[in-house]
């Protein structure tokens, strides 16, 4: 794989995963902003938050001199690895409310305006069993699989981008970590984890 294509796919961790956590989060005037509902009003404040944390934002923001733990931290007390879950569940309970569906899209729109996977964030943790764990590595492994075809063929480099981006790959080294840390001490479990990403070297 060209180290070009790689840079491309194998993106860092905060640079592509933290960047999806939010995009314009901003409400057109401060009545639209009351009228929300409390959970949309405060689903938005935490993903901008996790926006805040992404390499974008850190490179000019009061986290610019922020360390891989402190970042890491932000990420799991923010619980940015959840927020396209949450909104999936938002969508449903506010269905019928244009102004909170509006608020909750804009929140989950990337910085860079690229689409947001329509699959759940893959970290995994004890409390899913073997289902979150089996779902994480499905997703590992595809990605990997991804990023070993790719070669010098340029039209195929741009078909595995767009797969890349649809199946959510630039979110897996972030997803990978908080797995990593929510199955700290479990040498079994970490060992199924490093083998599924050891190809992309995370």
């Amino acid at each position: 794989m060209s180290r070009h294509l790689y840079r491309i796919l194998a993106v860092g961790l905060m640079a592509g995963s933290l960047a999806a956590c939010g995009g314009s989060t901003e409400p057109s005037n401060a009545e639209g902003d009351a009228a929300l509902p409390d959970d949309v009003t405060a689903f938005v404040a935490r993903a901008g938050e996790c926006r805040s944390w992404s390499d974008e934002a850190r490179a000019s923001g009061p986290h610019a001199d922020a360390t891989r733990e402190e970042v890491m931290a932000a990420w799991t007390e923010n619980a940015c690895e959840t927020l396209g879950a949450d909104a999936g569940t938002l969508r449903q309970t506010h269905a019928d409310d244009s102004a909170a569906i509006a608020a909750i899209d804009g929140a989950m729109t990337p910085v860079e305006g690229a689409a947001v996977p329509n699959s759940p964030p893959a970290a995994a943790t004890p409390e899913m069993g073997e289902e979150g764990l089996a779902r994480f590595i499905s997703k590992a492994e595809q990605c990997a699989g991804f990023a070993g075809e790719a070669g010098d063929d340029a039209e195929q480099n741009t078909r595995l981008e767009g797969l890349w981006s649809e199946a959510g790959c630039q979110y897996l080294q972030a997803e990978t970590n908080a797995t990593r840390q929510a199955y700290a001490g479990n040498d079994a479990v970490l060992a199924r984890v490093n083998e599924s990403v050891a190809a992309l070297g995370y």
